[in-house]
């Protein structure tokens, strides 16, 4: 299966560089959604979309831990993530996984959307009913539709978005969205939906998943239950002889 990770972003609240490379436990943090894929669902083919600044440092880093990924450069820093999902799709061309690179999660998110992935949805998402890792005032939320609505802002919700999805309907995304640089990921899935595209939702809830954004989320990953998590799916890992 296809794996399409969007990194384009500038990453502000991390002091450290792109926030794709940053470290945890010395490993790119885009190492961890790779890894995750690739225990679910054995040989996929992943592509990257990065800043073209950091193209370079991005392959480097990547195949020194043993990855080799399509890497797809976005010229556009101040664009907004939706035109990254765009360009990635654009370069992809197929029905694919595709997951934010600041998001950390056990295999068992994955196995779960794809396994339950309705045949005539355009775009599934997985969704957590109670997450425990995050911060929901943070969190993107899920009001169930038609329309289906993407929101931080949202007091209303069923679910919170986990940042992975499973994109079938990619002719119709670039269809209706072009290049447009203008929209977030939020809006792009809210105006999908309301252009009668079909957004299903697969509940994961009790997968463990946890994001990444700020200086103290990565200190975070040394004590508690975000630590337990990357323990959890290094065991996996190893257990599945993929850990790379």
């Amino acid at each position: 299966m296809k794996l399409l990770i969007v990194a384009a972003g500038m990453g502000t609240r991390l002091r450290r560089g792109p926030k794709h490379l940053a470290r945890l436990w010395g490993r790119p943090l885009v190492h961890y959604p790779l890894s995750s894929v690739s225990a679910a669902l054995g040989r996929v083919e992943p592509t990257l979309v990065v800043q073209n600044a950091y193209v370079e440092e991005t392959r480097a880093i990547l195949r020194e831990n043993g990855w080799d990924v399509n890497l797809v450069a976005s010229f556009c820093p101040y664009c907004e993530n939706g035109y990254s999902l765009l360009v990635g799709l654009s370069s992809v061309r197929s029905e694919t996984l595709l997951s934010v690179a600041d998001h950390i999660y056990h295999p068992c998110l994955v196995e779960r959307l794809v396994a339950g992935c309705p045949e005539d949805a355009g775009v599934c998402v997985a969704g957590d009913r109670k997450p425990t890792l995050v911060d929901i005032d943070e969190a993107t939320k899920i009001r169930v539709g038609p329309p289906t609505v993407f929101s931080k802002k949202l007091e209303d919700y069923d679910y919170v978005d986990t940042g992975v999805f499973l994109v079938r309907d990619w002719r119709g995304m670039l269809a209706y969205f072009g290049h447009r640089t203008d929209l977030t990921m939020n809006e792009l899935w809210t105006l999908y939906s309301q252009r009668g595209g079909r957004i299903s939702v697969v509940d994961v809830t009790g997968c463990l998943w946890a994001d990444v954004d700020t200086e103290s989320d990565i200190l975070g990953f040394e004590s508690g239950e975000r630590r337990s998590l990357l323990e959890e799916l290094l065991g996996t890992l190893v257990n599945a002889g993929r850990s790379k």
